[in-house]
């Protein structure tokens, strides 16, 4: 069959490092099964039972299990603690593959957990891969998960939040905001509306890093969040009640969705750009991420794991029979975009139909100044935010109440941060 050709050319030297150590029989009795777990969260689920199901299928291969984080909260927290008593034990499983947009997290700051010796560096695995290629990835998130130690993380799939307006319907077209400064002064109608759409992601995306990890601080003062929250709340005051004015393309996180609408209107004249952050750059959003456990007994198997996963031919869907079973006819995750931008910058090419996109793209993605993880500090500012917006558009604005707010929300990622 045509699927087992291609997936012999990516298969063929993992599987002799996942080789099946199976029950095997002999005079002095039988060896224990070896298997390898990854752990996945519901939204990963279907990628990490992609590659297990692609092993078994060739019947042969390591074994592997999944281990599931449930969506139920508790459920989910009943889980996460299990894990993290396996860990703390010296076990858990050997390879994590995790989205960041989930509110129960094993790793609730996954930039932190990097300096926690809990991942296992790569750099020699990396130096010996036989499929994945990161000299075509995208060099600034990938080194997003890199430490004094080497790199202990793989960015899978990043975002940025960006826009895409039909020129013709812009106030000034020629004068499009470059700064944060610039978005929130800007009087035309259209980019105001629309930079108040996904208040939590303009939030996000309007810092560049939050915390100096190494140093267990934050980088992000508390008069610097004190103005940020009433400028995004003066903001969103300003324009969020206008009628929608006409001409929006595209308006969000950037993933494969936003580009084929860009693809759509590319007849016509598009501006296009992205929320710009606090230090005068872009910043990008890790939406899936990869790791080992350092307490793995089967290093090269996990790793050969993740080779298989980073490879060419799986990210880009050909070669590999991800259309089987339940899947039959569906789309391949990472070519069609979904959960953001493929970290494999010669792949994502794939995304872009009309030169309108791609070069939006390459200039959008060229900006990238800062690579963050959400995390439980994101979360505090997020819960504060939502706070202090209530606060100043209820019947008793209270200023003094909402920089109560803040202090409190800075104290307690202060206190997260050195724990």
């Amino acid at each position: 069959m045509k699927w087992r050709k291609g997936i012999k050319k990516v298969a063929g030297f993992v599987l002799a490092g996942i080789l099946a150590v199976g029950i095997m029989g002999c005079q002095g009795g039988q060896e224990e099964e070896k298997i390898l777990t990854i752990c996945v969260d519901v939204g990963t689920e279907n990628i990490g039972s992609m590659i297990a199901d692609g092993w078994s299928n060739l019947d042969e291969g390591m074994k592997t299990d999944l281990v599931v984080i449930p969506s139920d909260e508790t459920a989910a927290q009943t889980k996460i603690t299990e894990l993290r008593t396996e860990i703390m034990s010296g076990a858990g499983p050997d390879v994590f593959l995790f989205s960041t947009n989930r509110s129960q997290r094993l790793f609730e700051d996954p930039k932190k957990t990097m300096y926690s010796d809990t991942f296992l560096p790569l750099d020699d695995y990396m130096s010996d891969a036989k499929h994945m290629k990161p000299e075509e990835w995208n060099q600034t998130i990938l080194e997003s998960g890199r430490t004094e130690e080497g790199q202990v993380v793989l960015p899978v799939q990043y975002t940025f939040h960006a826009f895409a307006f039909q020129s013709a319907c812009l106030k000034n077209p020629g004068e499009i905001p470059s700064s944060l400064e610039e978005i929130l002064a800007c009087e035309d109608p259209l980019i105001g509306e629309y930079s108040t759409f996904y208040p939590d992601s303009l939030m996000f995306h309007s810092f560049g890093e939050l915390a100096d990890y190494q140093e267990e601080k934050l980088v992000c003062s508390k008069e610097d969040l004190q103005k940020r929250v009433e400028e995004m709340i003066a903001h969103q005051s300003k324009w969020l009640s206008k009628t929608e004015a006409e001409g929006i393309v595209a308006c969000g996180e950037v993933d494969g969705t936003f580009f084929s609408n860009v693809d759509r209107f590319s007849g016509e004249e598009e501006a296009v750009f992205a929320f710009p952050n606090d230090q005068g750059g872009v910043t990008a959003r890790v939406n899936t991420y990869a790791a080992i456990n350092r307490n793995t007994k089967l290093p090269e198997q996990a790793f050969a794991a993740l080779d298989f996963l980073l490879s060419n031919e799986v990210i880009s869907g050909e070669g590999f029979p991800y259309g089987y079973d339940k899947r039959a006819g569906s789309t391949n995750h990472f070519s069609s975009g979904q959960g953001g931008i493929s970290v494999n910058q010669t792949l994502v090419q794939g995304f872009f139909k009309s030169q309108t996109a791609k070069e939006a793209f390459q200039k959008m993605n060229s900006q990238i100044t800062a690579v963050r993880y959400p995390s439980i500090l994101d979360q505090e500012i997020q819960q504060m935010y939502w706070e202090a917006d209530l606060n100043a558009s209820g019947p008793h604005p209270d200023e003094a109440a909402r920089k109560d707010l803040v202090s409190r929300a800075y104290e307690r990622m202060e206190m997260q941060l050195s724990e």
